[in-house]
């Protein structure tokens, strides 16, 4: 079977630059290609619970080859599975001897069982394709203060929509609370070399986000695409989904010196 090509189907906007990301969105549509095949996946929204299962699944370790080398181990095949059972809803491209007139298929235990985990693990990394910097308008080659100035974050989504997350300055407690809970370190005992294994939590990143956010651009709420309105900021950050919470999170945390591992 031919490798799926990573792609995520969503309506092209006239003018990408100024499409509106709407922060409460109830389904999420990933596409993937096999050859000439179209996998279609429609995911339902996912809750913190779902999102924190998933985070506790990931394999992250580093184990201590020698003095001088360490050898990092990442893989998150496992809790993408784990997710894509939790939230896929209809699948369309596959046969399944279930499908409706516009070919589309409810998702059983039985068929989830026989999708295989390529597709599971690539359509979850689809549609949470994001990436997070923190951007400086005026680089006059002087570091700034925490405080001196807002910290502005650009988060690109599927590579159409650009969203900024501002930040105020983070409280002395925040900051502590942050970088003590964000990963949770341990050694693997038993082991032949020396093996630790790193665990993200969630809350300690999304606790820090609602803390400190000030407001967002590029993003909407409600069938009206309503932009962001400070009088509804509780919303709008409620909104937020918890991984993109972290993305943000963790390149504010680089920027500042502390590095973060996921």
């Amino acid at each position: 079977m031919s490798t799926p090509e990573m792609q995520i189907d969503k309506p092209e906007a006239s003018d990408p630059a100024s499409a509106l990301y709407r922060l409460d969105y109830e389904t999420n549509e990933a596409e993937l290609r096999a050859g000439k095949k179209r996998l279609l996946h429609i995911f339902r929204r996912p809750s913190f619970d779902d999102l924190h299962a998933r985070s506790q699944k990931v394999i992250n370790e580093e184990i201590n080859q020698s003095a001088t080398e360490t050898e990092p181990i990442y893989d998150d095949t496992a809790a993408n599975c784990f997710l894509y059972d939790r939230l896929i809803a209809r699948v369309k491209g596959y046969r399944t001897g279930a499908e409706d007139v516009g070919g589309w298929s409810d998702v059983t235990p039985e068929t989830c069982e026989r999708i295989p985990d390529e597709h599971k693990r690539q359509a979850i990394s689809a549609i949470y394709q994001a990436q997070a910097k923190v951007l400086e308008d005026d680089d006059d080659g002087l570091f700034p203060l925490v405080g001196a100035i807002e910290t502005k974050i650009e988060l690109e989504i599927a590579g159409q929509y650009k969203t900024i997350h501002y930040f105020q300055q983070p409280t002395e407690a925040q900051w502590q609370q942050l970088k003590r809970k964000q990963v949770q370190t341990r050694q693997l005992r038993g082991a032949k070399k020396q093996t630790f294994r790193y665990a993200v939590q969630l809350a300690p990143a999304r606790d820090f986000y609602d803390g400190c956010l000030i407001r967002l651009e590029g993003v909407s709420l409600g069938e009206n695409e309503a932009p962001f309105d400070s009088s509804r900021r509780a919303e709008f950050v409620n909104a937020v989904d918890a991984i993109h919470k972290m993305l943000i999170v963790a390149a504010f945390a680089e920027y500042w010196g502390a590095r973060l591992r996921d």
